[in-house]
């Protein structure tokens, strides 16, 4: 019983660090994104 709670916890912190990081990421790209879209739009114009 113990342990399962243990187990639980650690596989919920896992999920949770792996969430964070994808979601860090996809924020970077999106900024990446616009970022170019921008310089596109500069230099377009």
């Amino acid at each position: 019983m113990e342990h399962d709670f243990h187990l639980r916890i650690f596989f919920f912190f896992k999920t949770f660090s792996y969430f964070a990081c994808l979601i860090f990421s996809m924020q970077k790209i999106i900024k990446a994104s616009v970022l170019v879209i921008g310089i596109n739009d500069f230099f377009t114009t």
